[in-house]
């Protein structure tokens, strides 16, 4: 016996995962600079690398998921959710972006390292949203 259920559930922005985790990660991050003042950071050929690496990765990941194409998707790209995805992803893009400058420049600071952090967080979270939506859209 299958169970459906129509009912279709209120989206809110404020309660979702891609605000919420970069959120908690930064406070998490400023709360560990406390105890730790003299933490270093990666060098900043190693974080070019890796922020070029990531927005590379979510180049491949926004194309693959702006070309599915099934019912799920269909309905899927109407909704809310999907915008939202999507504006997350380019803005995340064009962030990893600007740190592959700023670290290849040698431009580290406070500032610089907490937009990592939050790069970093977006980047899983989009990664499970991924996740979600190729199981929903095989299905």
């Amino acid at each position: 016996m299958e169970i459906r259920n129509n009912s279709l559930k209120k989206y809110h922005r404020f309660n979702k995962r891609y605000i919420f985790v970069p959120f908690v990660s930064v406070i998490g991050y400023i709360i560990f600079l406390f105890f730790y003042k003299n933490i270093n950071f990666a060098s900043t050929e190693t974080l070019a690398s890796i922020s070029a690496t990531f927005s590379g990765f979510l180049i491949t990941a926004v194309s693959i998921v702006i070309t599915l194409n099934n019912e799920f998707t269909k309905i899927f790209k109407k909704s809310i959710l999907y915008k939202d995805i999507r504006i997350t992803f380019f803005i995340t893009i064009g962030i990893f972006i600007i740190l592959t400058f700023l670290f290849s420049v040698g431009i580290i600071n406070s500032f610089v390292e907490i937009l990592f952090i939050i790069s970093l967080t977006e980047t899983i979270v989009l990664v499970i949203y991924l996740y979600e939506i190729s199981r929903e859209s095989t299905k």
